[in-house]
């Protein structure tokens, strides 16, 4: 624990600093209790009420002040008395914002300025209206001298907020002087004196007012942290919090700051005992239900936690510290995506705190998504944490995007911060088994599976054998894990799959039912057991076993999706899978995702609207989720829609504005608009707040050849390749710069270095390929890419790109070849599928052309391509109604110029040269930004009976 101090704020650190506001519900015998109170209260004369408020108030009772004060303020709503005490009691009872109506009232009715003004200055520091306060009674003056004192010491408070020290510590001077008894403003004193290294002097004055028997609950609570900070000991601050309780039993700060020390030192019984009598001296406060949830964490029970957790998400939505425990609680749930959201709010509402940060990381290398995962962790990275788990997340990261070295350096900086550090350990000896360093790495990761009961370096053992096609090692080390974790779903998944790899279907289906046994929400279970069912052209049953654990987790927006994505490939109507995300997006509507996904499948309909719809209302119900708003973002651009798209994309800029990748959306955005200015302004905007960064480092380059500075192009590309961890990617970059100059046998040597540094870089195969083609060295070229095939087999996408280059060199025996083992790879790949397609209609075989174009609809439904070419086979066959409602499809997914001209033919071939000339007047207005103007222009002439048809 730190033992920093700012100014008001209490040095011991709580989870619960936002936590104050009341909570709504109350026990069926306070209800009770309340109902007798009302029926009393109801005979009582006006004065009466107002006496027994007050004694209701200083007994600490602030729920029964305010029905008293509510039953007088129904006899006469005009009490300015009444509505001071109200604003007290519901001060009192958290709602500070209630307060401030109630005092702004009792203002209006001339209450008496010495008892309201210091009540209502409170009010205003609650709700952090630290200038209001300021202006409001920066010059006031008090008649009752304590009275001043309070305001004065309340002033100072604000003046610390704002970062005025020195004005700050004269109004506490002040303050003292009309009161030296003011025993808040004794305390913010010896706060003062912490900031300025003056821990003794606080310290003494702490223990005089102590002596004195006038401590108040933040002094009890400002010693407690000094004799934590300072001897690192747990008895002595808890011996003074339980001190504390003692003179002020109903101090909610001291409770709270008793159940954060206990929590820390792991004593949860002893935690869980303190929330018990805490609740009995303050109710159902948020603050206590917070710790509630922390408590049913540690023990392991998930679920009320989050019962417990997600009450206080309906009264502090925006709190970061309650979005973090919801985060992770549902990440221990494996409810990634729900995880997901509650830390993305964490995240911004809490800066570069690590915790939230390093748990939101860890999330998304869960979700295979590691690019995320490093932007992240990006600013605790760049600010040198002394963390190692940021080092070692981060080198996870890398390796997973196969950047070996980079993720070499993190974890050896892991382990030299935390000798301890399992996961660290784990990946170096990984990393050496890349390196060829097999004994040395299998040595280590023995070792470490052996010496303890943590399974991420069996889990490395697996890995490492599979890779090696040494399954029955494999086996053997699943068989470490099962033991380590006999209860748990990992073991038996794991061997299910190892199973499955080699051809042994059914008894991988025994291995996924007992994961299913042991857990029967067990997701990837399911999902594996699906993935074998629609091998064996089973669709109905796959959907059967997701659909046995969606009804075991029928809150899991996750299972739930993965559900409904099995029903619609098992060939259930798209409007009852699309009706069922609307009741999912209904019953989760803080789940970004949920939204996404209906966004998406109504796209695959083809009803564009409704998606943009679904997403800008997702938008307005969460304007923080910067996936809804990137999905909006793109959506409006595939639709051409360049200056709204900019416009969206400015909405994640403001929220994420210490972020490169925004402002790398925008530039990419305003480059598509044809603005390459404005987008590298934006470009060098996200550098400066990255310097690094190797996307907007490489856009900027593309950006600066555009515009015709080549030779800063190439001056840029060579320093991005000295930067440590971009040289792979720099190369890859000066390929690129060199290929658009024509230069291509320096590009091929390039990628060639590319390659060598890192071969997991996307597409570098692909180019190698198309420049030494281009420079005319087609048979290096096929050398090239049998040895690419060699080594990586299953690498679909070189294969689809080959078929791609056979196509295009007119090699239609070649092209199929390619298309076809990628298609086996890749099971219904949309693109290729579309490819395969095309041609096929060119080889004359029309239906079955058709065939393969449905089949890619059933994946991508929402890539003009397929529409497009499905309206020219359809045409081709004289069908024109359903080839122009596939054309529409095609414009409205994409409406690019080129689908509209492909709209044009279809009407002329359907006989309606008018719409056809409209369509075409449309795309010739664009100009020379379409390359296709000579074909407009036939077309036209055709149309006006100029040129046979």
């Amino acid at each position: 624990m730190t033992a920093c101090c700012l100014h008001g704020a209490p040095l011991l650190p709580t989870y619960w600093i936002l936590l104050l506001t009341a909570s709504r519900t109350r026990l069926a015998a306070a209800a009770l209790s309340s109902l007798l109170l009302l029926a009393a209260c109801g005979q009582q004369s006006v004065p009466e009420l107002l006496a027994q408020a007050r004694i209701a108030l200083e007994q600490q009772d602030p729920q029964s002040a305010q029905i008293h004060l509510k039953n007088a303020l129904q006899k006469d709503g005009s009490l300015a008395e009444a509505r001071y005490l109200l604003g007290r009691a519901l001060l009192e009872a958290g709602d500070p914002q209630g307060a401030l109506v109630e005092f702004n009232k009792a203002a209006d009715g001339n209450y008496r300025p010495d008892e309201l003004a210091p009540m209502h200055a409170r009010a205003l520091l609650a709700r952090r209206e630290d200038r209001a306060l300021v202006e409001r009674y920066g010059k006031t003056q008090l008649t009752d001298v304590k009275a001043q004192s309070v305001l004065l010491q309340l002033l100072a408070e604000a003046q610390f907020r704002l970062g005025k020290e020195d004005l700050g510590q004269d109004l506490l001077q002040q303050s003292l002087k009309a009161d030296p008894k003011n025993a808040a403003a004794e305390v913010m004193l010896a706060r003062g004196q912490v900031r300025a290294g003056d821990r003794d002097g606080a310290r003494k004055r702490l223990e005089a007012l102590r002596a004195e028997q006038r401590l108040d609950a933040n002094g009890w609570r400002m010693l407690a942290d000094l004799a934590w900070s300072e001897k690192r000991e747990f008895k002595p601050p808890r011996d003074l919090l339980e001190q504390g309780l003692v003179q002020h039993a109903k101090a909610t700060d001291l409770h709270l700051s008793l159940l954060t020390l206990l929590i820390s030192q792991r004593d949860i019984d002893a935690a869980e005992a303190q929330l018990k009598a805490s609740r009995s001296k303050l109710g159902a406060v948020p603050g206590l239900r917070y710790f509630a949830a922390v408590i049913e964490m540690e023990r392991g029970r998930l679920e009320p936690a989050y019962a417990e957790v997600e009450q206080l998400l309906k009264l502090s939505p925006d709190d970061g510290r309650v979005q973090l425990l919801a985060g992770q609680i549902e990440f221990l749930r494996d409810r990634l995506l729900q995880a997901e959201s509650h830390l993305v709010r964490a995240v911004a509402a809490m800066g570069n705190s690590e915790r939230p940060r390093l748990l939101l990381a860890q999330t998304y290398l869960r979700m295979d998504d590691a690019p995320r995962a490093l932007q992240t962790l990006q600013p605790l990275l760049e600010e040198r944490s002394s963390n190692a788990r940021v080092y070692s997340i981060a080198g996870e990261a890398h390796q997973q995007v196969g950047e070996v070295r980079r993720a070499q350096e993190l974890f050896r900086r892991a382990s030299e911060l935390d000798p301890k550090d399992l996961r660290s350990r784990t990946m170096m000896a990984v990393n050496q088994l890349g390196q060829g360093r097999e004994a040395e790495g299998l040595e280590e990761l023995r070792d470490i599976a052996g010496s303890n009961d943590n399974p991420v370096a069996d889990m490395a053992l697996v890995s490492t054998f599979i890779r090696k096609g040494d399954f029955e090692q494999a086996m053997k080390a699943i068989d470490g894990i099962d033991r380590k974790l006999p209860d748990r779903a990992l073991a038996p998944t794991l061997r299910g799959n190892l199973l499955a790899a080699q051809g042994k279907a059914d008894d991988a289906r025994v291995a996924y039912a007992e994961a299913l046994r042991r857990d029967p929400k067990h997701l990837p279970a399911a999902q594996a057991l699906a993935r074998l069912e629609i091998a064996a052209k089973q669709p109905d049953k796959a959907s059967a076993h997701l659909a046995t654990v969606a009804k075991a987790d029928p809150d899991n927006v996750v299972t739930q999706l993965a559900w409904l994505g099995a029903r619609f490939n098992a060939g259930e109507a798209q409007p009852a899978i699309e009706q069922e995300l609307k009741d999912l997006v209904r019953r989760a509507p803080q789940v970004a995702r949920a939204r996404v996904a209906l966004a998406r499948m109504q796209l695959r309909g083809g009803d564009v609207a409704a998606a943009t719809t679904t997403l800008q209302e997702g938008v307005a119900v969460l304007p923080k989720e910067g996936e809804l708003i990137e999905q909006l973002a793109d959506l409006q651009a595939r639709q051409r829609d360049f200056t709204l798209a900019a416009k969206t994309l400015g909405k994640l800029v403001e929220l994420r504005p210490g972020s490169p990748d925004p402002l790398l959306r925008l530039a990419e955005t305003e480059a598509k608009a044809e603005k390459p200015r404005e987008a590298l302004v934006t470009v060098r905007k996200a550098l400066a707040l990255r310097p690094n960064h190797g996307p907007a480092l490489r856009m900027q380059i593309a950006l600066e050849a555009e515009l015709g500075n080549i030779a800063a192009a190439r001056r840029l590309a060579k320093d991005m390749q000295a930067q440590q961890g971009l040289e792979a990617l720099g190369s890859a970059v000066e390929g690129d710069l060199e290929t658009s100059q024509q230069q291509f046998s320096v590009a091929a040597g390039a990628y060639r270095r590319a390659i060598s540094r890192n071969p997991g870089l996307p597409d570098m195969a692909a180019k190698l390929h198309r420049v030494l083609v281009a420079d005319g060295k087609a048979p290096e070229a096929d050398s090239f890419a049998q040895s690419w095939l060699k080594e990586r087999p299953t690498d679909a996408s070189f294969m689809a790109y080959l078929g791609d280059a056979a196509l295009q060199a007119q090699d239609m025996g070649k092209a199929r070849g390619f298309y076809e083992r990628a298609l086996a790879l890749r099971p219904g790949s949309p693109l290729v599928l579309n490819n395969l397609g095309w041609m096929t209609l060119q080889q004359g075989d029309a239906k079955k052309a058709e065939s393969l174009l449905r089949e890619g609809l059933k994946v991508g439904a929402s890539e003009a391509a397929l529409h497009d070419t499905l309206a020219e086979v359809l045409s081709v066959q004289g069908q024109h109604e359903p080839a122009l409602a596939a054309q529409r499809q095609a414009v409205a997914l994409d409406p690019n110029p080129g689908y509209r001209v492909g709209l044009a033919r279809r009407l002329l071939a359907a006989k309606r040269a008018d719409a056809a000339r409209d369509e075409l007047l449309l795309v010739q207005k664009i100009g020379k930004r379409y390359p296709g103007q000579a074909e407009v222009s036939a077309l036209l002439a055709q149309i006006d009976g100029k040129t046979a048809p």
